[in-house]
């Protein structure tokens, strides 16, 4: 069950009632916006109801303004959290309340929860770079000490990274995690931190060698522009990861040479295990066709991908060549069911590579989802509608139950062509 409420006199009616008629609940997941003047009275009232739903096995709590608890009621609330002992899915979103005082003590009491198998924790708006310096009270001791649980997923959104020599790093903590099979580290650009250093980015991929089991990692440094030179090292790390199932990079607005991402393709080329992999490359300055080639050849290797996205919007790189070397290698995944494609304000391309993608598709076996997006295309005179060859590809295509298009084409108006609204019968299809 999932809310999102303003009023938090509102919420305390909502779980009332839920608690009357549902008191067997087994997942409740609450977003608080707008709520800044929450304060102590209504986060001990909210606890006490919490308490109550013994038998919750996923709790999710988020607000996206900071309001001002005291150490006391977060520490109350951590408290009534520690009682839920079906828990096995934990996720809090601290919203930049002020908790560097309490972190450590918050999860000495989480300590208790022994089937927490799934923790996610937001901190990207806190005050973190004070509280990692802090060397008794701060997430990273908080972490030691759950490090205990059988954790087997973890994810971390932070603004920034500090590395120490003590053992209350980040980079030291993570490898001890010994049940860690999925790993996600959302780095969030925040103007009131400081971003992370490349020094300590490559300390922390580093220890990613050392985590025995880990099959799904997550890392994300979307438009650090200050952080340089690291894509090189994310491709030598990937290189002791070979039982990743899963790769989530996105490295969008950073500054990547054609020397990073031929290292980033070779620790890629020995992902032989990988079913999926997300990649986000927009906006990727200091790069060229030869980067691009280096990329389109090595997706060509990973044949046991059955789930691809790419999201290449806004690159001048992408030309109609290259467009077209990563079609050629995307025919080679056979085993691919899904498929998401970013091209927006890709400039360079044209209709002919609009008609590629429609030859392309039809070699496509197995796909059973599509998402595109073209925003932004530019509209080149031939005569023709830009997308009809493509929609008359995807009508015949019967495997395909999901769509997702979000194009740009003149022509519509707001009005789309005959092909369109035949295809819009179909099952989950989406037009922007």
């Amino acid at each position: 069950m999932r809310f999102q409420v303003s009023d938090i006199k509102l919420l305390h009616l909502l779980l009332r009632g839920i608690q009357t008629l549902k008191p067997t609940l087994k997942s409740l997941s609450i977003f608080l916006v707008y709520c800044k003047n929450m304060r102590d009275q209504d986060l001990r009232v909210f606890s006490s109801y919490i308490g109550k739903f013994t038998q919750l096995e996923a709790f999710e709590f988020s607000f996206d303004s900071p309001p001002v608890f005291s150490d006391k009621e977060l520490l109350n609330l951590a408290a009534v959290i520690s009682k839920l002992k079906s828990l096995r899915t934990l996720c809090l979103n601290f919203g930049g309340c002020p908790v560097v005082n309490t972190i450590s003590r918050f999860f000495a009491s989480l300590q208790k929860l022994q089937n927490l198998s799934d923790l996610s924790l937001n901190f990207s708006n806190c005050d973190l770079f004070q509280a990692v310096n802090h060397t008794t009270e701060s997430i990273t001791a908080g972490l030691m000490i759950t490090k205990t649980l059988p954790i087997q997923k973890l994810t971390l959104h932070l603004s920034t990274l500090y590395h120490s020599s003590d053992d209350l790093s980040l980079s030291r903590i993570l490898p001890q995690f010994i049940s860690l099979k999925s790993l996600s580290l959302y780095f969030t650009k925040d103007m009131s931190s400081m971003p992370p250093r490349n020094q300590d980015l490559v300390v922390l991929l580093a220890c990613l060698k050392e985590i025995p089991h880990l099959s799904l990692l997550t890392l994300s440094l979307e438009n650090f522009t200050q952080v340089s030179a690291i894509v090189g090292n994310v491709g030598e790390t990937l290189k002791f990861l070979t039982g990743l199932a899963q790769l989530k990079l996105n490295i969008s607005g950073l500054n990547c040479s054609d020397s990073d991402m031929m290292n980033l393709c070779s620790g890629l080329e020995g992902l032989t295990l990988l079913k999926s992999l997300e990649m986000g490359l927009g906006w990727i300055r200091h790069i060229t066709e030869k980067g691009v080639d280096a990329l389109a050849k090595t997706l060509k290797k990973l044949v046991q991908v059955k789930s691809l996205s790419l999201n290449l919007n806004g690159n001048k790189f992408v030309t109609n060549e290259g467009f077209s070397n990563f079609l050629s290698s995307i025919k080679s995944l056979k085993k691919l069911a899904h498929l998401d494609l970013n091209f927006s304000l890709c400039l360079q391309l044209s209709y002919e590579s609009i008609e590629e993608l429609a030859e392309a598709l039809e070699t496509f076996n197995c796909l059973q989802s599509i998402s595109l997006d073209f925003l932004g295309f530019p509209r080149l005179g031939t005569g023709r509608d830009i997308f009809q060859t493509l929609f008359e590809v995807l009508k015949k295509k019967q495997t395909i139950q999901d769509v997702k298009l979000t194009l740009c084409d003149v022509n519509f108006f707001g009005v789309y062509p005959p092909e369109v609204l035949k295809f819009k019968q179909r099952k989950n299809f989406s037009l922007d």
